[in-house]
């Protein structure tokens, strides 16, 4: 009877693994009074944000065109320092069928160098607002 002790022990792991990331990640779950009464703008908002949560091939297929839909810093999620996962790289184009607020190509927009992640770091620390991170920095730095 040990084998039935098993396979119930790893189904209720697997039930609260599968409870959590619901009751964490799912905005049709509300866990708080407030959210219950939510106007239905802030909900529409609500659920586009959650898309990739439900729709994995969607974040990969949306995810590259980040730079025709983010203003300020498109590519802050592009590096990932310890390497976890590759480094991820924008399309050279805009989507084809629905955006039409940026240039065809991402270098025919003027501002886009300015504004990426890269570029507002450099300006903080130049500034003083900022330090380099910790993997970035030089022996000349931390002086």
């Amino acid at each position: 009877s040990y084998n039935y002790w098993w396979v119930t022990s790893v189904a209720m792991g697997l039930m609260v693994g599968i409870l959590t990331r619901h009751w964490f990640f799912n905005p049709d779950l509300y866990g708080r009074q407030q959210e219950s009464r939510k106007p239905m703008p802030d909900r529409h908002r609500q659920w586009a944000y959650s898309l990739p949560y439900f729709n994995h091939r969607m974040r990969n297929l949306s995810g590259k065109y980040r730079w025709c839909m983010i203003d300020n810093e498109p590519d802050w999620a592009d590096f990932h320092p310890i390497g976890y996962r590759p480094n991820r790289k924008a399309i050279h184009r805009r989507p084809w069928m629905w955006c039409f607020t940026v240039p065809r190509y991402a270098i025919e927009d003027p501002l886009y160098t300015s504004v990426t992640h890269e570029n507002m770091n450099r300006i903080y620390e130049e500034i003083g607002y900022s330090k380099k991170p910790y993997y970035l920095q030089s022996e000349e730095d931390e002086a």
